[in-house]
């Protein structure tokens, strides 16, 4: 009997430890999900940069436009990656 109390006590700490965990990692994936919207804006904007400096005929301007804009699509990309993983990591282990 007391075997028994012993191990639903464990299953039960186990599993609240589990769903706290699970919630760090949700939070984890709206967090990068977050930043990921964040980037996507600042990468439409450098777009938009890039697009009015193409069309003043400025050259200077339009370098430093592009130039900014492939910093945004790096940051871009490099955020869908850690989303992308945060979201992994969050299936391997709290969807079932």
């Amino acid at each position: 009997m007391k075997k028994s109390f012993i191990i639903a006590t464990i299953l039960v700490l186990s599993s609240g430890n589990a769903f706290a965990r699970c919630s760090d990692y949700l939070r984890w994936v709206e967090d990068a999900e977050r930043q990921l919207l964040q980037t996507k804006h600042s990468l439409e904007d450098a777009i938009q940069r890039v697009n009015n400096a193409a069309q003043i005929g400025n050259k200077f301007q339009y370098d430093q436009a592009y130039y900014q804009y492939e910093q945004e699509k790096q940051q871009y990309e490099q955020d869908v990656n850690h989303y992308n993983s945060q979201v992994n990591h969050y299936n391997s282990n709290c969807a079932y």
